[in-house]
């Protein structure tokens, strides 16, 4: 756990230096990640940033219900 806090403080320093359109695709209902994290990104990115709100999809957003829009958005 702890090189895991690491590995987020390195990435937390080093996320304005992100300049490159960045696609957020987040399920609302995921029990392991919190969506707060999307908005959290799109603020200390650096470049533009679109978030995509899953409604219908849970964490393996690939093989989930809303695989069309995950699909179709990338």
């Amino acid at each position: 756990m702890l090189e895991l806090r690491w590995l987020v403080n390195a990435v937390k320093r080093d996320l304005a230096q992100v300049t490159r359109p960045v696609l957020i695709l987040h399920p609302r209902e995921d029990d392991r990640a919190s969506l707060r994290n999307t908005s959290y990104l799109a603020g200390h990115l650096g470049g533009r940033v679109e978030t995509v709100v899953l409604e219908d999809s849970y964490p393996v957003i690939t093989l989930d219900r809303q695989r069309g829009v995950v699909l179709e958005k990338t």
